[in-house]
């Protein structure tokens, strides 16, 4: 068993592109409410609704892991499921600073729009969901 790096990286190779995509979107909505990680057992708490996910991975190496959450892609299909990404990105992301209402965050790139124009979005805009890139100035109404 070799020691694998947690990194946003590893979550988008094990998990693909739609997941990754519907785990920002748990991640910057909040419906993340815990995350641990202590390898190889990544563990969380995903509040979907009325429904709360215990999600999570065993990671023993690069192409052994086991998805622990209880959804239906999970069980159903054996995917790597948008739940357990965002568990991995709550832990990757817990020391970063919150924005306070009112002020102006610069993000390091747009995984949404792409856009490098420098213009000024909302957090708020849905076509942006909150990720923008160094060119973006992002503010928190």
């Amino acid at each position: 068993m070799s020691a694998v790096e947690l990194t946003e990286a590893f979550l988008a190779k094990i998990a693909g592109w739609e997941a990754m995509k519907r785990a920002r979107a748990l991640l910057e909505s909040g419906k993340v409410l815990s995350s641990n990680w202590t390898p190889p057992i990544l563990r969380g708490v995903v509040q979907e609704g009325t429904i709360s996910y215990r999600a999570g991975l065993v990671i023993k190496d690069s192409i052994d892991l086991e998805n622990m959450c209880g959804c239906r892609e999970s069980r159903q299909w054996g995917t790597i499921c948008a739940h357990s990404v965002a568990v991995g990105l709550h832990h990757l992301h817990r020391n970063d600073p919150v924005p306070e209402k009112g002020s102006v965050w610069y993000v390091n790139f747009c995984r949404g729009c792409g856009n490098s124009g420098g213009v000024v979005y909302s957090a708020l805009d849905p076509a942006h969901n909150g990720f923008h890139n160094a060119a973006c100035k992002l503010i928190f109404d």
